[in-house]
């Protein structure tokens, strides 16, 4: 079965002496990750699945998940974004504030299918498009209206430089 994995966050430091690591959660899944019962990260190019034992949002959120024992074991997580099965959300629940936002999940065309847009980066000059192609590799895409040709339920139509993707992708 193909599923469709949502960067609800991002994997932190380790907490505490018995494998817990803390979680960044972006905004418009915080209420939906106290109900997690699996997390994923990227290995390889696989989203590998974390089975969450325990969710305390006491002091930030932090998570203990099942065969991570130690702070050691942590840093295979630490600092990679961290993914949730879009079944398991409830999207219609999600509140964001980006405008972009339901552009996350689409499919990025450019001559040809491209990768899934994950997520929207807002740098200082620039909003970015997080794509990750069907090789496993991200590649950051700007967002920008001169470049959107069309938008519809699946895709976003764009039109970058000729040699983008024998650059970047």
């Amino acid at each position: 079965m193909i599923y469709n994995y949502i960067k609800v966050g991002q994997w932190r430091k380790p907490f505490g002496t018995k494998g817990h690591i803390r979680l960044q959660i972006e905004d418009a899944f915080a209420e939906q990750i106290e109900d997690a019962t699996v997390l994923f990260a990227q290995h390889h190019g696989t989203h590998v699945p974390y089975f969450v034992q325990r969710v305390d949002t006491s002091n930030g959120i932090i998570v203990k998940v099942e065969e991570v024992d130690s702070p050691e074991e942590t840093t295979l997580l630490s600092g990679q974004p961290c993914y949730m099965r879009e079944q398991d959300l409830e999207m219609d629940d999600i509140v964001t504030d980006d405008e972009y936002a339901m552009l996350i999940g689409l499919t990025l065309v450019d001559g040809s299918p491209r990768g899934e847009i994950r997520a929207i980066v807002d740098y200082p000059q620039q909003k970015m498009m997080e794509v990750i192609t069907p090789s496993g590799q991200l590649v950051l895409v700007p967002l920008a209206s001169e470049l959107i040709l069309n938008i519809d339920e699946t895709s976003v139509e764009v039109s970058l430089a000729e040699n983008f993707w024998e650059i970047f992708g």
